[in-house]
């Protein structure tokens, strides 16, 4: 579940970087881009300077490393078209009348 809803958070708000988490890959710039936008929006409002530097913390720290890439490649592999995707999909393909999956 969880790579999905970063794949569409990744597609939705304009790609960028991903980050390596425990809890699987995760659409880092995108999810950002998703929360400015709730609040540009009125979803929600932050009432003061050291709240909003509170909350975009996590955006703004510089020490994730080797976890955090734009690399096309890496994002392709694992999080827009990883390749247990389309090896799942080609099992999901109907099969001809008669033929034997």
């Amino acid at each position: 579940r969880n790579w999905k809803l970063q794949r569409h958070l990744y597609q939705r708000f304009g790609g960028g970087r991903v980050l390596w988490q425990q809890a699987g890959i995760e659409a880092f710039d995108a999810t950002r881009k998703w929360i400015e936008s709730a609040e540009t929006a009125g979803d929600f409002a932050v009432t003061g300077r050291q709240l909003r530097d509170a909350l975009y913390h996590y955006w703004t720290m510089q020490n994730y490393g080797a976890f955090l890439t734009d690399d096309p490649q890496r994002v392709r592999d694992s999080l827009t078209a990883p390749p247990w995707l389309a090896a799942s999909t080609e099992k999901e393909k109907p099969t001809a009348a008669g033929d034997s999956p």
